[in-house]
């Protein structure tokens, strides 16, 4: 703590307002990852943004700086038939789920399901899940080819699930 305060005086002393704002900064960002454990708001907004699901880039550009390590439970399946809103079918061929570390939708994007997920047809249903502690939140993604061979990704459903911590 003694050096803290000496460092802090320091700034002050050669008026570092860079440095200031650097320590500020991680001292927010702290607070912020710290208080995912504490308030569903933060817990939401966090999950919102590894489901790209934030309300405005402003919101998502606001949390970017907190590292996304390994802070929830993420799963994705997928399956090359197009479910609309009913359950992803478990038998067909394409179908596959997998637990993955974070920010499960750069699955569908550029990571390494890419290929595995559309090596013969370029449409499917991609679904993520991001739990922590009693809150789960479940996206459902439609992808299709366009005529012109553009494939187009768009989120069909987004739903709050609550559980019971012990689960």
């Amino acid at each position: 703590m003694f050096r803290l305060t000496k460092l802090l005086s320091e700034f002050v002393r050669q008026k570092d307002w860079l440095g200031m704002f650097v320590v500020a900064l991680g001292a927010i960002i702290a607070c912020w990852a710290v208080s995912i454990l504490f308030s569903q708001t933060t817990r939401e907004l966090a999950m919102r943004r590894f489901q790209l699901a934030s309300p405005s880039f402003t919101s998502w550009a606001a949390i970017s700086p907190v590292p996304a390590m390994y802070n929830f439970e993420n799963r994705v399946q997928f399956t090359n038939e197009l479910a609309g809103s009913g359950p992803l079918n478990e038998s067909h061929d394409s179908w596959f789920e997998n637990p993955v570390n974070h920010f499960p939708a750069r699955c569908m994007t550029f990571g390494d399901f890419a290929s595995q997920c559309f090596a013969e047809n370029r449409q499917g249903t991609f679904e993520m899940s991001t739990r922590f502690r009693g809150t789960e939140l479940i996206s459902r993604w439609e992808i299709t080819e366009n005529s012109d061979g553009v494939m187009t990704v768009r989120r069909v459903s987004e739903d709050w699930m609550r559980h019971d911590v012990d689960e």
